[in-house]
């Protein structure tokens, strides 16, 4: 299936498929089975003359959300077909997050002439977490924690932190109980107080530790968003993290750009934007 899914691949015979996967003499019929009951159920579709290629996209499908730090996100379907993953625009998100489990329904807009695959998610069959961890702290009359990472980025409403002894500035585990939709936060309620968050600055946490990030990539300026939005077409979450900058050799910590990383000299990188 993987191969048919393939933007480049054009229909072809089971022979020629066989040819291109490399099947041995001894599974042929064994793979002519499998595409004759793919073919049956409606995962494959075959024409008179015996080419092979993935089924048009139906009117709801079903598959794992990716989001975009910007907002929009795609959806890995379940059943490959031949348009392959389905773009979900910022308004079509509701309140999914990356990792659960959707249903989606499909729109066909015509674009530069072209027919352009929208999804609109219409409901989460299942969640990847519930829980998040994060910094609890108190704007005004209303408890809000702070989620870590970039799963969820809107601050989650609690009302139970006074009645777990909780205090502004601690580290607690969160169970959402109501996810985000539109300009609503979510909400949830506090199943374990951590302890404090330890007071470090920021930017001093910035130049110690990895903040959730994971694998960081470098690459020309010019070519950022499109690297980024490449590795989000595959379901990769990926975003402009931060910069490499030439630094000064008498540079301290307490500059903007710090010096080296871990203690190492030779280089710097400045995070920004969305790391946090």
């Amino acid at each position: 299936m993987e191969h048919l899914s393939h933007s480049d691949f054009k229909p072809a015979t089971v022979p020629t498929l066989m040819m291109d996967l490399g099947i041995e003499a001894s599974e042929r019929n064994e793979f002519g089975m499998t595409v004759a009951n793919l073919a049956k159920v409606g995962k494959l579709l075959t024409n008179e003359e015996g080419l092979i290629a993935l089924p048009p996209i139906g009117d709801e499908v079903i598959g794992t959300f990716r989001k975009n730090p910007r907002g929009f996100g795609f959806v890995v379907l379940e059943d490959k077909v031949r348009e392959g993953d389905v773009f979900i625009p910022p308004d079509g998100v509701s309140n999914a997050l990356t990792g659960d489990r959707v249903k989606v329904r499909i729109t066909h807009q015509r674009r530069n002439g072209a027919d352009d695959i929208v999804g609109d998610i219409i409901e989460v069959l299942s969640r990847k977490r519930k829980s998040f961890t994060g910094e609890l702290l108190k704007q005004g009359v209303t408890w809000l924690v702070h989620p870590d990472g970039k799963e969820l980025t809107r601050p989650i409403v609690v009302r139970d932190a006074e009645a777990k002894n909780a205090k502004s500035g601690d580290k607690v585990v969160v169970e959402i109980t109501h996810y985000p939709e539109g300009d609503v936060l979510p909400e949830g309620v506090i199943t374990r107080v951590l302890g404090e968050a330890g007071g470090v600055p920021v930017a001093d946490r910035e130049r110690t530790w990895n903040q959730g990030i994971g694998m960081i990539a470098v690459v020309g300026r010019d070519e950022a968003d499109d690297v980024v939005a490449t590795l989000s077409g595959a379901g990769t979450r990926a975003w402009v993290c931060g910069e490499v900058a030439d630094v000064d050799p008498s540079a301290t910590v307490d500059d903007e750009t710090s010096r080296g990383t871990k203690g190492v000299d030779g280089g710097s990188a400045r995070l920004v934007g969305l790391h946090r």
